[in-house]
C-alpha cells in the first residue's frame, strides 16, 4: 500500500541548493522505486527574493508542492499552518533543524504522525551567535528531538554532534546522496587542470578560503584554473571579483 510522505523543508523549487536537491532525489526515489506518494511542504517566499510570493500549489518533477506563508526571519521562519496541511500524511519527514523541527515535535500529540528528521548540518553553518546556538541546541533542540521516531545525521559530523542529545538506535548516519547521472559524460575526456565549484555562493561554502588556497596552488602550478559557478547569495559577483583581483 502506498505511503503518503510529507517532506517539510523551508526552501524548495524554484530555489536551487544542496538541501533542495536531496529532498527532490529522495521524493523521486520514493515515488519511482517504492510507489509511495511524496508531497513537498515549503515556504511561499524565497529568502533572497522575499518580496515575491510564489503559488500556493505547484509541481516539480511530477511531485506536488504545497507552499505556506510565513512570518519572522529566514533564520527561524514561523509557519504554523503546516500542522493543518500535513494531517493526511502517513509519515512526516522534516529536513533541517528550524521552526518546523520544533513545531511538529511540539504538536505531535495533535497530528500523531511518525516523525523523521534529516539534520542537514543543523544550524551551525556559520559562527554567527555560536554561543546562543549551542545553548539552544542543548535545550530546545534536545527537547524537540525526543518527539522524533528517527533522526538521520546527513554527515559524520552531524552524527557526532547529535549523539550528545540523541542516542542510537533512534540516531543513525546516512550521508547525503548525489545524483551523478546528470553529470555523466560532462567532464573533460582527458585529465584537465581545472576545478569547478557550483552552487549557492553562501558564506558556509568556504569560497573565500578556496580563493586563498587556490592562490597558493597556482603559485606552484600556474596551469591550474578555478571556475566558480552558481548564483549570488551571501557573496556577490563584485565581492568575489575584488578578492580574485586582490589575490592576483
Amino acid at each position: 500500500m502506498p505511503i503518503k510522505v510529507a517532506h517539510v523543508v523551508r526552501q524548495y523549487y524554484p530555489s536551487v541548493g544542496g538541501m533542495e536537491e536531496v529532498v527532490q532525489n529522495i521524493a523521486r526515489h520514493q515515488r519511482d522505486y517504492h510507489g509511495h506518494v511524496p508531497t513537498i511542504f515549503t515556504l511561499n517566499r524565497l529568502f533572497r527574493n522575499s518580496s515575491e510570493t510564489l503559488p500556493s500549489e505547484d509541481e516539480a518533477d511530477g511531485i506536488r508542492i504545497v507552499r505556506l506563508p510565513y512570518r519572522g526571519s529566514s533564520r527561524y521562519p514561523l509557519a504554523p499552518q503546516v500542522l493543518r496541511e500535513v494531517r493526511d500524511a502517513d509519515v512526516i519527514h522534516v529536513h533541517g533543524v528550524d521552526f518546523f523541527y520544533d513545531y511538529l515535535a511540539l504538536t505531535k500529540v495533535v497530528h500523531r504522525r511518525p516523525l523523521v528528521a534529516s539534520t542537514h548540518g543543523g544550524f551551525f553553518h556559520t559562527q554567527f551567535a555560536s554561543r546562543l546556538k549551542t545553548i539552544y541546541f542543548n535545550t530546545v533542540t534536545r527537547a524537540s528531538s525526543a518527539a522524533y521516531d528517527r533522526i538521520v545525521g546527513t554527515s559524520e559530523n552531524d552524527g557526532v554532534m547529535f549523539r550528545d542529545i540523541v542516542r542510537p538506535p533512534k540516531l543513525s548516519v546516512i550521508e547525503n546522496g548525489v545524483n551523478v547521472q546528470k553529470f555523466a559524460g560532462r567532464g573533460a575526456a582527458r585529465l584537465a587542470p581545472v576545478m569547478i565549484y557550483f552552487g549557492r555562493w553562501s558564506v558556509n561554502k568556504g569560497l573565500i578560503e578556496t580563493l586563498a588556497l587556490f592562490r597558493e596552488l597556482v603559485a606552484r602550478h600556474p596551469e591550474w584554473r578555478l571556475i566558480i559557478a552558481g548564483r549570488e547569495y551571501d557573496h556577490t559577483v563584485a565581492e568575489l571579483n575584488a578578492l580574485i583581483e586582490q589575490h592576483g
